[in-house]
């Protein structure tokens, strides 16, 4: 079974922290630096949604993470 990890921290840098605000492609590259992958098969992507979710004291942001197989894991940074 794959488990992706994240680490701790906050992860946006230029966008808003506030649900619905847009990320920019910065504030996307930091929140894919989040996701480890290197205990992942090889071939693995991690896409970050749009926007920030959540709510204002905690504000996440959605993470696909795809493997080779196609199988799917989503995590919140």
């Amino acid at each position: 079974a794959n488990t992706p990890t994240v680490s701790a921290g906050k992860a946006l840098i230029d966008g808003s922290d506030t649900p619905n605000s847009p990320l920019t492609d910065a504030d996307k590259e930091a929140v894919k630096d989040k996701v480890d992958t290197s205990n992942l098969p090889a071939g693995t992507t991690v896409t970050p949604a749009d926007k920030v979710t959540g709510t204002p004291e905690n504000p996440v942001v959605e993470v696909t993470v795809t493997y080779p197989d196609g199988t799917t894991d989503t995590v919140n940074i």
